[in-house]
Formats: structure tokens, sequence, C-alpha cells
């Protein structure tokens, strides 16, 4: 059960991995103005990049854009490689977190933007898949968790029942003292027998 769990923990951190990847490459395609990209991934720091290179902007809000997606890659990056080890799992909960805002956001553009309602909720349903996959690798880490607590609170008892014993029979070695069970018996003392009454 133990193994099944890890490769569905190891299985959520490659899915975010890939949501990842997918993202930067997104917006490398995004600056050669490809014109099409992939839908798993994040529609935050695409956007982000998409109005960093739209025609005259002003060159602070260009370099605050790509500073923005850098940072909301970089994160994911932070949560992705943190989160190796089960006992990390709040490095998952932060990417999960941020995969929420990027749903608010996508969910905001699809109020707001009604030209690109099929691109936009394509990346909106891909948003809710990664975020389930990683809700899924969160409850999966917490199960390890308790398994690996468990076990560490089965060897601790063991191990200080063990050193109970061990001290016990040390204190009987330094006092004589032979364990219950153990005693010699005690010899019963013989009763002599009583003069007989010599005859007169």
């Amino acid at each position: 059960m133990t193994e099944k769990l890890l490769k569905a923990y190891s299985s959520a951190r490659s899915n975010l991995l890939t949501a990842v990847l997918l993202t930067v490459l997104n917006c490398v395609l995004i600056l050669l103005n490809i014109g099409w990209t992939f839908y798993f991934s994040t529609t935050l720091p695409q956007f982000l990049v998409a109005i960093a290179i739209t025609p005259n902007i002003m060159q602070q809000y260009m370099i605050g854009s790509f500073v923005l997606a850098a940072f909301f890659i970089s994160a994911l990056v932070l949560c992705y490689v943190n989160s190796k080890e089960t006992d990390k799992l709040g490095w998952l909960i932060g990417a999960a977190v941020l995969i929420l805002v990027d749903i608010l956001f996508s969910t905001y553009l699809l109020l707001f933007s009604f030209e690109a309602f099929s691109f936009i909720i394509l990346y909106l349903i891909f948003d809710v898949v990664i975020l389930g996959l990683l809700i899924n690798g969160i409850v999966t880490g917490s199960k390890l968790n308790k398994i690996a607590l468990e076990q560490s609170s089965a060897f601790f008892a063991q191990a200080n029942q063990q050193r109970e014993v061990s001290f016990a029979e040390q204190y009987q070695l330094n006092n004589n003292v032979k364990p219950i069970g153990m005693e010699e018996p005690q010899e019963e003392p013989i009763e002599e027998p009583t003069d007989l009454p010599q005859d007169e």
C-alpha cells in the first residue's frame, strides 16, 4: 500500500512539473509569435508575457509583466523541488494555492473577455484538472506522513521497552538479584530427632 501511495504522490509532482514546463514553453511561443500554445499549463504567466510584448507598451509595464511572470513560474518550480519529501508537504500545498490563484484569474478573464471565450475556458478546465491532481497528491502525502508517524512511534516504544529490560537486567547484576523464577530453592532445615527416654 505504501508503494502505491508513493507512486500517487510522485505522479502529482510530475504533473506539476509538466504544467510548469509547458507554461515556460508557451511563454517562449508567445514571444516568438507562433500563434498556438499547450493547454496543460498556467494562464497568468502567459497573459503577462503577452502584455509585455504588446506594441507601444510603456517600459515599466513591460518589465513589471516579465518580472511577475518569472516570479510566478519560479514559485511553482520551488514548490516542485522542495516537495520531494512528504514531510515537506507544505510546498505542494503552496503549489495548489498558486494554481487556485491562476484559476481565479482565468475565471476573471472568462467573465470579462467574451472574444476569447473558447480559448480561456480550455485553460480554465486544465487549471482545475491540475488543481485536482495536486489535491490528490496532498491527501496522499498526508496518508504517508501518518503511516511514517505510526511506524516511528512503534519503533520508539519498542526501543524504550528494550531499554527498560536492559536496565532491569543491569540492576539485578549489580545487586546480585536473580530474575524472578530463577531463585535458588531454599533448603528446608532438617529437624534432629529428639532424645528417646532412657529405661531406668
